[in-house]
């Protein structure tokens, strides 16, 4: 059937509405081919847009809903979930300049977990919000330097590299003996990561100072420190109460050298892992 519009259809008809398998070619040059419900695309089908673009998998009600694949003109691919005609679920988008992201999304955008390995060899593995990394994370450089970092919304608040320890696994380091639990929130300190976001946010850190405290309550009270007088520093919560006024965890000072990044390393194996600290737009 020919409509005025240009638009041609040729396929199934039920009580005068397209449905079952057919075939439509748009004015424009784009051409559908899959099922049909109640005059719209609904079900298994593949789109191809007179610009290039190219979509195959599932439809609801005319938009892409579902699992789907879509091959953009410029080289850009997106294998994942869709709702509502919108990147959703779970997906990894593979940029035609070597950035990939692997992780959850959110009308369009990564949203929650997500692991964005970029062209130039860096790993940024962690939380995202609104396209935008929001959240704790770990960044790893192609030479396996990582950076515990802290984001809100695109805007990085806290960045700190981690040292690998050369002492031997956890039970033969013994300093951790003595320092059993954080001296801020009070929970025992994890002795692996394992992948574990909560256990990740349990590891220790020594300061010079002597206090011991948990990862995660470093990143807790950054912003509440005047961690803005020495970029990049978080001084010792507990030093600041106290009135000492010394301790800030920063790279090369003493107070963050003892950092058990070994646990990290194998919580994040660094030799495979690429990846960067900003995230693309979806397409």
């Amino acid at each position: 059937m020919k409509y005025k519009n240009g638009r041609i259809y040729d396929g199934d008809w039920e009580n005068g509405e397209r449905h079952g398998e057919g075939t439509m070619k748009y004015a424009s040059g784009g051409v559908f081919k899959g099922e049909w419900l109640n005059d719209k695309c609904h079900g298994q089908g593949r789109r191809k847009w007179a610009n290039g673009n190219v979509y195959e998998g599932g439809w609801k009600s005319g938009v892409r809903h579902g699992t789907g694949t879509c091959k953009y003109a410029d080289g850009d691919i997106y294998v994942g979930g869709w709702k509502d005609g919108s990147v959703h679920g779970n997906g990894t988008f593979k940029w035609a300049d070597g950035d990939e992201y692997v992780g959850g999304w959110k009308d369009g955008m990564e949203h929650g977990q997500g692991k964005w390995t970029g062209s130039n060899g860096n790993v940024y593995e962690g939380e995202f919000a609104g396209g935008k990394q929001h959240g704790s994370s770990v960044l790893t450089k192609p030479s396996g330097v990582k950076y515990a970092q802290n984001w809100e919304h695109g805007k990085r608040l806290f960045s700190q590299r981690m040292v690998v320890l050369s002492d031997g696994p956890p039970s033969k380091i013994p300093w951790l003996e003595e320092h059993k639990s954080c001296q801020i929130c009070l929970e025992r300190f994890a002795s692996d990561a394992n992948g574990d976001e909560a256990a990740r946010m349990r590891l220790p850190v020594l300061g010079a100072c002597g206090h011991s405290c948990c990862y995660g309550c470093v990143l807790n009270q950054q912003a509440s420190v005047a961690c803005g007088t020495v970029p990049e520093s978080i001084n010792c919560f507990l030093c600041r109460d106290s009135g000492r006024g010394r301790g800030a965890f920063r790279p090369g000072e003493p107070t963050f050298n003892t950092m058990l990044i070994d646990l990290l390393a194998r919580a994040f194996p660094a030799h495979d892992q690429r990846s960067t600290s900003t995230a693309k737009d979806a397409k």
